[in-house]
C-alpha cells in the first residue's frame, strides 16, 4: 500500500473514482476482486438482512474545504520562509557570500 499525504487524501475523497462501489451495487464480486476495488470514499458499508446495501461517502465538499485550508495555509507561511530562510544566510555567511546564494522559494510536491 503506497502511504498518503494528507493533501493527496483529500484530494482522492473530493475527486475521487466511485466506480468500484458501482460494482459491488451489482454484484458481489469473487474476494480477489474485491481487494483490488478502491473503496477509499466510503466512510460505512452494511449490508442488512434484507440484501439490501447502505452505503455512506465521505463529503466531498467538506474534503474540498480542506484543501482549501491547505492552500491558503502554504500562501500564509511563504513569507515567514522566506524570512526565516533569509535569517539564516546572513547568520551563516558574510554578505557576499550570501548575495550568490539562489531566491528559492518553497514548493509543492504535486
Amino acid at each position: 500500500m503506497q502511504k498518503k499525504t494528507v493533501e493527496e487524501g483529500l484530494r482522492q475523497l473530493a475527486f475521487g473514482d466511485i466506480s468500484d462501489v458501482i460494482r459491488l451495487l451489482y454484484a458481489l464480486p469473487e474476494e480477489q476482486q474485491l481487494k483490488d476495488m478502491d473503496f477509499f470514499n466510503i466512510s460505512e458499508l452494511k449490508r442488512g438482512k434484507d440484501g439490501v446495501w447502505e452505503i455512506k461517502f465521505y463529503d466531498r465538499m467538506a474534503a474540498l474545504e480542506c484543501l482549501e485550508r491547505v492552500q491558503n495555509s502554504r500562501e500564509e507561511i511563504a513569507p515567514l520562509y522566506q524570512a526565516l530562510k533569509e535569517s539564516c544566510r546572513m547568520l551563516s555567511c558574510s554578505k557576499e557570500e550570501a548575495s550568490r546564494l539562489p531566491e528559492e522559494e518553497p514548493h509543492d510536491e504535486d
